[in-house]
C-alpha cells in the first residue's frame, strides 16, 4: 500500500534549489499532501511547511526553516498499526521509513483504510471541531450532520471521517467533545480544543485565527499596558524632580534666611514637608516678633497636613507642643485641652503642658494624673525634677 512517489527536500538545499527540485518531482506525485526533509543519505529528518518555504529568502537553508521529529512508521508495520497512528495524531498521510531511517515512501488515509480486513471494527476519535462551522446553536446533531470545520485540525478530522464512511469498513466515530458548534466562549470552541492537539505549522495558523478576530482588543490592550508603563515612568520622574527642587529651596531658605524661597514652597508646594519646615520656622519667628496670631496660624496648618490617627508624626507632635506653649503664654487652658484630646500618642512634655493647663483650670486630679504620666514617660532628670517640683506644689494646694 507504500506510495513510492513523493515530494522530498534535501536539508542542505537553499530554498531557491528546491523549488527548481520540486518542479521536476511534482510531475510523479498525484496529490502533494507534505514535503518531507531528509539528509544527504536520504534519512528522514521531518517535514516541511508550505508557510515557511514560501515566507523564506532564497538563500536560505532547508534545515533552518523545517520541522523536525516527524511522525513516521516502518515498512514491516501491520497495516492495521498504520492507521491506527495516522488516526491517533490526524495525520492525512505518514511517511515510511526502514530501520536505518532513510525514507522509502508514504502511505495515504485512503490506502491504509483499503488493506484493513472487513471483520475488523475501526474505532476512530474524534471531537466536535468537525463542527466548529455551525453558527446556530443545536441541542442535537446527528452523524449525517453536514459538518463545517474551519482550523487546519478539524479539517484533517474530517478529511479523515469522510475517508472512514467512504471505505465501506466496520467503525465507530467517538465524539470525545462535550461542546458541538457555535458558542459564545469561543477560546474554548475556536482554538484551544485545535490547539493543544495540533502541530506547530496548525498552531501557527491558530494564533493567526485569534489574532485576526482579537487584534484591535490585543492593540488596545497593549496600548493601555504601554500608557501605564509611561504614566508611572512620568510619575516618578516628577516626583524626584520634585523632591529634588523642594530640597534645593529648603536649603537655600536655611543657609541664607532667602524668604523668597521659603514663600515658593509654601506657595507652590504647600503639602510637602519641607512647606511644613517653614511654617514651623515661621511660626518661631512671629511668636519671638509678639505675632501670636499668625503663629498659631501657621501651626494649624502643620497639625492639618500631617493628622495621622494610627503612626506617631514628629513633625504633627512638633507643631502640636509648640501650639500647646502659645496657648500657655495666653492662657488659653481650654485650647491646650482640645488640642490634646483627640491624641493617641502624647511626649512627656505634651502631657507635662495638659497637666498644667488641668491645673490652671482648677482640675487637679487630672493634673496630678497627667504629670504621674509625664514622669513616666521623661527620661531626662532635669524634667523630671520640675514635674516633680509641679506634682509637690499640686499636693500642697489639696492640703489647702
Amino acid at each position: 500500500i507504500m506510495d513510492l512517489d513523493f515530494i522530498s527536500a534535501n536539508w542542505n538545499w537553499s530554498v531557491s534549489k528546491a523549488l527548481s527540485k520540486f518542479r521536476e518531482q511534482v510531475e510523479e506525485v498525484d496529490h502533494v499532501y507534505t514535503i518531507y526533509v531528509v539528509d544527504s543519505k536520504q534519512r528522514l529528518k521531518g517535514t516541511l511547511s508550505l508557510k515557511s518555504f514560501l515566507y523564506a529568502s532564497d538563500e536560505t537553508l532547508i534545515k533552518d526553516i523545517f520541522q523536525s521529529d516527524p511522525i513516521s512508521v516502518k515498512v514491516e508495520d501491520e497495516a492495521e498499526t498504520v492507521a491506527s497512528k495516522m488516526e491517533k495524531y490526524d495525520l492525512v498521510v505518514i511517511p515510511v521509513i526502514n530501520e536505518k531511517g532513510e525514507l522509502l515512501g508514504r502511505i495515504t488515509i485512503d490506502d491504509a483504510l483499503d488493506v484493513i480486513k472487513e471483520d475488523c471494527k475501526i474505532i476512530m476519535p474524534s471531537s466536535h471541531v468537525v463542527y466548529e462551522g455551525l453558527e446556530k446553536v443545536k441541542t442535537n446533531i446527528d452523524e449525517d450532520e453536514t459538518t463545517s470545520p474551519v482550523l487546519a485540525y478539524g479539517q484533517s478530522k474530517d478529511y479523515n471521517e469522510k475517508q472512514l464512511k467512504a471505505s465501506g469498513k466496520n467503525y465507530i466515530i467517538l465524539r470525545l467533545g462535550s461542546v458541538y458548534g457555535y458558542s459564545t466562549d469561543t477560546a474554548r470552541v475556536d482554538i484551544m480544543a485545535n490547539f493543544f492537539s495540533a502541530s506547530q505549522e496548525e498552531q501557527q495558523e491558530i494564533l493567526l485565527s485569534f489574532w485576526q478576530r482579537f487584534k484591535y482588543l490585543i492593540i488596545l490592550a497593549l496600548l493601555a499596558v504601554v500608557a501605564w508603563i509611561v504614566g508611572r515612568d512620568y510619575f516618578i520622574a516628577s516626583s524626584q524632580e520634585k523632591d529634588l527642587e523642594t530640597a534645593s529651596l529648603y536649603q537655600a531658605y536655611l543657609e541664607a534666611d532667602d524668604q523668597e524661597s521659603g514663600l515658593k514652597l509654601l506657595n507652590s508646594y504647600e503639602d510637602t514637608a519641607y512647606a511644613d519646615f517653614v511654617r514651623l520656622n515661621e511660626a518661631k519667628k512671629s511668636f519671638q516678633s509678639g505675632e501670636s496670631n499668625k503663629a498659631i496660624e501657621l501651626l494649624q496648618a502643620v497639625i492639618e497636613n500631617n493628622t495621622s490617627l494610627n503612626e506617631f508624626n514628629p513633625l504633627e507632635a512638633a507643631a502640636r507642643t509648640r501650639l500647646a506653649k502659645i496657648y500657655l503664654e495666653n492662657e488659653d487652658y481650654t485650647s491646650v485641652l482640645s488640642l490634646y484630646q483627640n491624641t493617641n500618642e502624647l511626649t512627656s512634655t505634651m502631657l507635662e503642658q495638659r497637666a498644667d493647663a488641668e491645673n490652671a483650670l482648677g482640675q487637679f486630679s487630672n493634673a496630678r494624673a497627667s504629670y504621674m504620666l509625664a514622669l513616666q514617660s521623661s527620661t531626662n532628670q532635669a524634667s523630671r525634677a520640675l514635674i516633680n517640683m509641679k506634682i509637690s506644689d499640686l499636693e500642697g494646694e489639696d492640703l489647702e
